[in-house]
């Protein structure tokens, strides 16, 4: 993991208050898309320290998929999804699954 400042500092801003730190502060992720022979590549941004409850694709359109492996998730660039939509491998709506939940 790579710690990135959001934006460049003059040398003559002095301290950072604690709020502007963490607030410039961020994990990126450099991330690959998932679609077949794809080879686009993209960053996904976790804004100020952890713990993390979401995050922001650096590229317009890139999205999340769950995986068929479970609980895994696949990052699909715009191009690759949309076809996934197209083929109806992919969808919005909630699908039963064959396993009955597990409970916690």
């Amino acid at each position: 993991m790579a710690k990135r400042w959001a934006k460049e500092r003059k040398e003559d801003e002095g301290e950072l208050s604690d709020e502007l730190f963490e607030e410039m502060l961020g994990t990126m992720l450099p991330i690959a898309c998932a679609g077949e022979k794809c080879e686009k590549r993209g960053h996904l941004m976790f804004p100020g320290d952890s713990p993390y409850e979401g995050g922001i694709f650096m590229g317009n359109g890139w999205t999340s998929v769950a995986a068929v492996d479970h609980p895994a998730v696949n990052f699909l660039c715009p191009d690759c999804f949309q076809r996934e939509v197209e083929q109806n491998h992919v969808t919005s709506k909630q699908r039963t699954t064959a396993h009955p939940p597990v409970p916690g």
